[in-house]
Formats: C-alpha cells, sequence, structure tokens
C-alpha cells in the first residue's frame, strides 16, 4: 500500500475532510466515469458523515451529464488509518478492488472492478510535509496508472472494463485554500509513459501579507521523473489561468516546461464542496480537458526545445473558487 493511500482520520476529530477519487474512461466509448469518497466532520459540531457520489459526462452529448450520490453516517462505513480501505455502506475501495452500488430517483450505478496500482505522484518536496500540521490541505495521487479490469454498468447497460487505465487522487486535511487549480494527464499520445501533475492555489507566505502563487509540477519524462517543486521553483514557477484555461511555465536544473489545460464550458461540470467551517466552494471539473506542455532541455547555459507533449481530450483538470461559474452547470450540489 502507497503511504499516501493512508487516511490521517481519527475518531473524534472535527475540522477534517478525507477524500479520494479515481477517474476513467469506458473503452472506446465517450463516457468519462469519476468516482468519490468521502469523509467530511465539520468543525463546529462533532457530526461526521460519509459520502459516495459518482459523475457521468458524455463528451459527445453533455445534455446527459448527471451525478448519483449518497450520504451516511460513520456507523456505515469506515476510513482506515492503517491500511488502505475505505468503506461506505456496502461500497468498498481498497489497494485491489472497489465495489460499488448507488442510485437515485433516476438512475442506478453498479461496478465491481479489479485494480493495479503503478507511478504514484507526491508534489511536496519532502514527503514529511503529508504528516505535518502545514499545509493544512494535502494533495497526492497515490496512482498515476491505475490499471481497471471489470463491469461497470449505468443503469440496464453494462460496460466490460479490461486494462482500462484511471488516476486515482488522494486529498486530506483541515482546512481547503480559497481556491486551487489541480490537474492531471496519462495520455500523452506521442509518449505513452508520460504523466503529469500540476497544482497551484493563492497563500500568503510567512513575513508576507500578500496572497501569491504557489504551484507545484511532476513531469514524468523518457523514464524519468522531473519535479518543479522546491522552495524556489514553487514560488518562481508562472501561472495564468481563469475557470477553464491555466498556463503555467516552469524549469529547473535539467528542463523547462512550458504548457497549458483548456476545457470548454460545455465540457465542464460543477461540484460543490465543504470547507470544513461549512462555507461553499465549486469546483469546476473536466476529465475530458486538452494539455499541452513544451519541454526544453537545458544545454550549457540555455534550454533548448526537444519536444511537445499533447492530451487532446483525457486531460483531468478542477478549476475551485469561492463561487459557482453562470456558465457551468452545477451537476453534483
Amino acid at each position: 500500500m502507497s503511504e499516501l493511500n493512508k487516511s490521517r482520520w481519527i475518531l473524534g476529530k472535527r475540522g477534517f475532510y478525507d477524500t479520494y477519487s479515481i477517474t476513467f474512461k469506458i473503452d472506446k466509448k465517450s463516457i468519462y466515469i469519476t468516482l468519490i469518497y468521502e469523509l467530511f466532520s465539520p468543525i463546529d459540531i462533532y457530526d461526521p458523515h460519509l459520502k459516495i457520489s459518482a459523475l457521468i459526462q458524455y463528451k459527445d452529448d453533455p445534455l446527459k451529464n448527471f451525478s448519483v450520490e449518497e450520504i451516511s453516517t460513520m456507523k456505515h462505513g469506515s476510513f482506515s488509518s492503517e491500511t488502505f480501505f475505505v468503506k461506505i455502506k456496502d461500497n468498498i475501495l481498497k489497494n485491489d478492488f472497489i465495489k460499488g452500488n448507488i442510485k437515485n430517483k433516476e438512475n442506478t450505478l453498479n461496478w465491481e472492478i479489479k485494480a493495479k496500482h503503478f507511478n504514484s505522484s507526491s508534489l511536496y518536496p519532502l514527503t514529511a510535509l503529508y504528516d505535518f500540521k502545514y499545509p493544512e490541505n494535502k494533495i497526492a495521487t497515490p496512482s498515476m496508472d491505475l490499471l481497471l479490469s471489470g463491469k461497470f454498468q449505468i443503469n440496464d447497460k453494462e460496460y466490460s472494463l479490461k486494462n482500462v487505465k484511471a488516476i486515482q487522487t488522494h486529498n486530506w486535511g483541515t482546512k481547503r485554500p480559497n481556491n486551487w487549480i489541480w490537474g492531471h494527464s496519462n495520455s500523452f499520445k506521442n509518449d505513452e509513459e508520460a504523466f503529469f501533475e500540476a497544482y497551484v492555489c493563492k497563500r500568503k507566505l510567512p513575513l508576507n501579507f500578500v496572497s501569491q502563487d504557489i504551484s507545484l509540477f511532476h513531469l514524468f519524462y523518457k523514464g524519468k521523473s522531473y519535479y518543479f517543486n522546491n522552495p524556489v521553483y514553487m514560488i518562481k514557477n508562472k501561472n495564468n489561468y481563469h475557470i477553464g484555461y491555466w498556463s503555467f511555465k516552469a524549469e529547473n536544473k535539467e528542463l523547462k516546461i512550458s504548457g497549458s489545460f483548456e476545457a470548454e464550458y460545455k465540457d465542464l461540470v460543477a461540484l460543490r464542496y465543504k470547507d470544513v467551517n461549512n462555507e461553499s466552494l465549486f469546483s469546476h471539473f473536466t476529465t475530458i480537458g486538452k494539455l499541452t506542455i513544451d519541454i526544453y532541455r537545458k544545454i550549457g547555459w540555455s534550454y533548448n526545445k526537444t519536444e511537445t507533449l499533447k492530451d487532446e481530450n483525457n486531460a483531468r483538470v478542477e478549476f475551485v473558487n469561492r463561487y459557482k461559474d453562470p456558465h457551468v452547470e452545477l451537476l453534483l450540489d
């Protein structure tokens, strides 16, 4: 089990959230699935609850998009701090197996899937930061190349999965940032082994009264990991963004990267998150975004362009703010 998948939940703790997600595409179909398993404990009263949600996106027909969610109390589930095991009613998420059955008035979803984990990604420069008090929110991608085999049923239609590539994330903490962008890709056409994770949020640094962008990047390319995340790089990295678009530039001693995530409004759906004080945040989310990365390798004192990586329609990215963009449908409230 990756340590990045271990829950940090402590029974009795107020002001804490713990969220796992898995994103994948039904093979040869333009149907994209996101499964979300969440524990939420507000700070004002001890009332922890569990929620499992599923987002179904139809790339070719966004009007068919829908979500299903079920909420339960802690007595109907568990988040293990000793091993990777999440249970919400009869829904199970663990290292090698995923099982679920949720429904609402309009839709019923069933899945039973075997999983194989490969290539974790941790953006923080020190793994010890995942167990420190700060930063208050922790992000990790325990599996950038999760392989799924099994079945997923949408109402009366059953789909077979055979070594389908997926991404599994883990996000937890005691307070969410005011805004952030978090993006992933493991589907570059010109380099099937490459993957990329990126994150930016605004923070106030010590002795600094003005918030500024803090950004972290991890590129696995040509069999090697390149990080752009030490204390100097995370401040020097350049970012320009609004909902549906994020351009970035970063460099380290070996590579320079320049790229962008893009998503059209029709390809975004909105999800409501809750901070531990019960304030709302809104994720403008897609699993069918575009990602382009220009790669420059350092030779002597200069950087020379070597390649452009492209993910045409499988990039996963969320743009989170304290407000919802009126152009984006609220799919999960």
